[in-house]
């Protein structure tokens, strides 16, 4: 009775963390489309979106999150804010194909 019990509590545990820590998060396919379209509003995005698809969507979090980190590493290389947010919403577009 134990060891029935024992099994089923740990494979429920399995199936709960492997849909929760990769659930929607393809790596190969987000990285592989993001070096094509690496070009947003004539600056490079690649190095940035790649890293926060990495921080961000492969432990869940979501769109807020994403633009968030994208907002802070982007206003490194441009100072102005209305710029800023078209190069983040056309990169979360393109990364929003690609690694969801």
């Amino acid at each position: 009775m134990f060891q029935k019990t024992l099994f089923c509590i740990i494979f429920i545990n399995i199936l709960f963390l492997s849909k929760v820590s990769y659930g929607y998060f393809d790596p190969l396919k987000c990285g592989n489309f993001i070096q094509k379209k690496s070009k947003v509003e004539g600056l490079d995005v690649k190095k940035e979106a790649m890293n926060c698809a990495w921080k961000i969507l492969k432990n869940g979090g979501g769109e807020r999150l994403f633009k968030i980190c994208l907002k802070k590493e982007i206003l490194n290389k441009v100072k102005d804010e209305q710029e800023t947010n078209k190069i983040t919403n056309k990169t979360w577009m393109i990364v929003k194909k690609a690694c969801t």
